[in-house]
């Protein structure tokens, strides 16, 4: 897939789970803004796309799933 439209469809992707996070913010008041996260999140797996560490990925939701359920998380997404 070509990694700027993969690069888009992450964007998109952390976009929508921040927006989720931001309202779950609202209802307990008791976590962090999840927003923080998510840029983190975005920009490693930006840098990550970029190097064609994700290039055997069909989409988008394809690479953010794979970075949640990656056992081997960037220290600063830990």
């Amino acid at each position: 897939m070509n990694r700027e439209r993969l690069i888009q469809q992450v964007k998109s992707e952390y976009a929508r789970l921040a927006q989720l996070g931001s309202q779950s913010h609202f209802i307990d008041q008791t976590t962090a803004p999840a927003t923080a996260y998510y840029e983190k999140a975005l920009q490693t797996a930006i840098n990550d796309i970029t190097a064609g560490k994700y290039d055997d990925c069909v989409s988008g939701r394809q690479v953010v799933e794979r970075i949640a359920n990656s056992p081997h998380k960037p220290p600063e997404l830990s």
